[in-house]
Order: structure tokens, then C-alpha cells, then sequence
């Protein structure tokens, strides 16, 4: 190489690259602090006693996991209903009212 190329490729290795941080990287910790680890936050999730072993079935684990997941939720549900009553079925009905929201506007949409 000439004297001229490997002062240019020098002069691009020395500078430092020029890349805006956003709020959201700094929120999710992306930039971590020199001593300290790096731990995402499905990590976190992951690391949850019940919660963390059933995610990670249905991440890693077989296909099937998914619905045996469902059937518990369903039967939580239940099991809600059996012991507060119409307010449990309630209280779940206006959880999902935003989910049904966004399925509607995605048929709508054509996606």
C-alpha cells in the first residue's frame, strides 16, 4: 500500500465512532458501567422462580409447551372466577380489551 492509503485507513481507525445514544438504550441499560455485568432482561425474566421455568419450557422447549401454558392461564382464570367471582372475569375482560384493540386495527390494516 501506498503512504497515502495507510495514513487515510489510520486516520479512520484512530477516530472514534460518531453513534447517537438514545433514551431507550440508556433506559435498557445497553451501555453498561465497567465493573458491573451485562444482564438483559429476559435474563431477569428468565431468572423468576415459577414464571422463568415455564417461559423458558415455552422458549426452548417443545412446541407443545405453548398449550400447556394456555391451560394453565385458563385455569387460573377459573379458579379466579370460582373464588372472587364476576369481578375476576371482569378484571380480565378490560385487560384484554387493549389486546382485541390492536388485533382489529391489524386486520384492518391488512397485516
Amino acid at each position: 500500500m501506498s503512504a497515502t492509503t495507510d495514513h487515510t485507513l489510520s486516520s479512520i481507525q484512530s477516530r472514534p465512532a460518531r453513534i447517537g445514544v438514545s433514551g431507550f438504550a440508556r433506559l435498557t441499560g445497553f451501555f453498561r458501567k465497567p465493573g458491573l455485568p451485562r444482564v438483559s432482561a429476559l435474563r431477569l425474566l428468565l431468572a423468576v422462580p415459577v414464571l422463568g421455568w415455564v417461559l423458558r419450557d415455552v422458549l426452548y422447549g417443545t412446541q407443545d409447551n405453548i398449550y400447556y401454558l394456555l391451560v394453565a392461564f385458563v385455569s387460573l382464570w377459573a379458579m379466579a372466577v370460582m373464588v372472587w367471582g364476576i369481578v375476576a372475569l371482569t378484571v380480565v375482560a378490560l385487560a384484554l380489551v387493549p389486546t382485541m384493540f390492536f388485533f382489529l386495527i391489524m386486520i384492518t390494516l391488512g397485516n
